[in-house]
C-alpha cells in the first residue's frame, strides 16, 4: 500500500492522506487504486486529489478503474470513507468503461459489475499511475503493513525490486504465517 495525496475522508470533510493499493508495476511505474471509495457521484468522473509538488511530478494520471484493469483482482468489494457515505454513497463505485449503449457500469457492492440505478450517487474510487524515477527523493523508506498480510502481496518480488533499483529501505511488518 501507499499512502499519497489527500482527499476529503473524514465526516466533516478534513482532508486526510489516501491509502492507495499497489495493482500493478512495470519498470519504474506503478498502477494504484484507492483502498476505499473516496465521494459519490452522479456520473462517472473521477475526483480532484490533492498533491504536494513531489507527488504532482509523479502522477501522471487519475482516472477510473476500468473492466479491464479491475479483472485480474479476486475481491472487488471495498469500503467507503465517512465523507463517501455522508455524500450518499455505499460501497458501489464507477468504472471509466462506456458501453455500447453510452451507460457506464458500475461494480456493486457485493463486487459483481451491473449498471448502476437511474439517479443513484454511485461511490468514486479512483487510480493513479505515478513513476517512481519522478519522485525519487521524496522518502528513503517503503513500509509493507497497512491492512493485510504484505508477504502474500502478488507483486512483492516486483515490488521489492522495485524498491532496491531506487535505492529504498523496505520495511515489513508481517503476522509470520509465511516465515517458515
Amino acid at each position: 500500500y501507499v499512502m499519497l495525496g489527500k482527499y476529503p475522508l473524514a465526516e466533516s470533510g478534513e482532508e486526510k492522506l489516501v491509502i492507495w493499493r499497489v495493482l500493478k508495476t512495470e519498470g519504474s511505474t506503478l498502477t494504484l487504486l484507492s483502498e476505499k471509495v473516496l465521494d459519490a457521484s452522479a456520473e462517472a468522473a473521477a475526483v480532484p486529489l490533492t498533491f504536494t509538488e513531489a507527488e504532482k511530478s509523479a502522477v501522471s494520471e487519475v482516472m477510473l478503474p476500468s473492466m479491464v484493469e479491475m479483472a485480474g483482482l479476486t475481491d472487488l468489494t471495498c469500503t467507503t470513507t465517512p465523507y463517501a457515505q455522508a455524500q450518499g454513497a455505499d460501497a458501489s463505485y464507477w468504472l471509466r468503461d462506456s458501453l455500447e449503449n453510452g451507460l457506464h457500469p458500475i461494480i456493486g457492492a457485493s463486487g459483481t459489475m451491473t449498471l448502476p440505478v437511474e439517479g443513484a450517487a454511485v461511490g468514486v474510487r479512483p487510480m493513479v499511475i505515478i513513476d517512481l524515477e519522478k519522485i525519487n527523493g521524496f522518502t528513503e523508506y517503503i513500509y509493507l503493513h497497512v491492512t493485510g498480510e504484505p508477504l502474500f502481496h502478488p507483486q512483492l518480488d516486483d515490488i521489492l525490486t522495485a524498491a532496491d533499483r531506487f535505492h529504498k529501505q523496505v520495511n515489513i511488518v508481517t503476522n509470520g504465517t509465511m516465515i517458515a
